[in-house]
């Protein structure tokens, strides 16, 4: 469960808070993709702005500042780029199935309030906001 695993990673920063061990740049990450998967968009950008200085350093150019900017493009509706974003970083293997469960979040969601939103929408104009192939598209109908 994701919101267990999101509660798990909490737990382990408040313990490290008060105690001498190093949480590391991985744990981070993995915390914030919790946020990301949960759509929880607030406390992943709390997450970063409480994360230590020295993780943000060594974020520069990791996967954690890939997620980052996956998150600040969903801040902004930006569909299309963090879905983009995700498909072009190089995620080691744990972090893939993450991402491509992220990709699927976002996907869903968004077929979901189209669904809601729209009477009519073009196979091609949803491709194009989510920059995903058509085929995915039609895969996904039974959303709409």
């Amino acid at each position: 469960c994701i919101s267990s695993a999101a509660s798990d990673v909490y737990k382990r920063q408040l313990l490290q808070e008060t105690s001498t061990t190093v949480i590391g740049l991985y744990f981070y990450t993995l915390y914030l993709a919790c946020y990301l998967l949960n759509n929880d968009l607030s406390n992943a950008k709390y997450l970063w702005k409480r994360s230590p200085d020295h993780i943000k350093d060594s974020a520069s150019g990791s996967m954690m500042s890939d997620l980052w900017e996956v998150a600040k493009f969903l801040w902004v509706d930006n569909i299309s780029a963090a879905i983009t974003k995700l498909n072009k970083t190089v995620w080691n293997a744990e972090l893939r199935l993450v991402a491509d469960d992220l990709k699927n979040v976002i996907v869903l969601k968004h077929l979901e309030t189209v669904g809601n939103t729209y009477v009519h929408i073009t196979i091609t104009h949803l491709a194009n906001q989510l920059n995903i192939s058509e085929n995915d598209i039609e895969k996904r109908k039974r959303f709409l």
